[in-house]
């Protein structure tokens, strides 16, 4: 593990790779809950509905926490880019690298279509319809929070006068 490690170009793939495991636990999480609560919230009582009830506000709160976490995201983003010293011929390292993450949110993009489209999830992607929406224009999404990246850090440059 490297001490005083101040950032990786990886990191774009690993927020790619974790927004995709977010959406795929949530698709899950949606649809085993519903069994759950098909199955044993009746058996409870008023107390078990009142617990399931809970449970399913916070469930179908992943959407708004999906929302919230690309904000972050993005955010962050901005704010450190601020933080980076980097020379301009970096820029096209840049551009290459958010090609290969193009590439790899398309593929992570395919994967996703290709379990929404089993049947077993649409009633879970009807009721997260953001998460939908990004993941199925997970590309465009990836390209243009780059873009941004790469443009704010080598922007910065002329605004400070590096």
């Amino acid at each position: 593990m490297k001490r005083n490690k101040k950032g990786s170009v990886l990191d774009i793939m690993l927020v790619t790779v974790i927004l995709f495991a977010f959406v795929i636990v949530a698709l899950i999480s949606h649809l085993v809950f519903n069994e759950i609560n098909d199955q044993v919230g009746s058996e409870f009582g008023e107390k078990g509905q009142e617990i399931m009830q809970g449970g399913q506000a916070v469930v179908n709160g992943l959407d708004t926490l999906f929302v919230i976490i690309i904000i972050g995201i993005v955010l962050f983003l901005v704010f450190s880019v601020f933080m980076i010293d980097s020379h301009p011929s970096f820029f096209f390292i840049a551009l290459v690298l958010l090609v290969f993450a193009g590439i790899v949110g398309g593929i992570l993009s395919d994967s996703y279509v290709e379990i929404k489209n089993t049947g077993s999830f649409d009633n879970e992607t009807a009721t997260y319809g953001i998460m939908d929406n990004v993941m199925t224009n997970y590309v465009k999404w990836i390209v243009v929070i780059g873009f941004l990246a790469a443009i704010l850090v080598f922007a910065k440059m002329r605004w400070i006068g590096g």
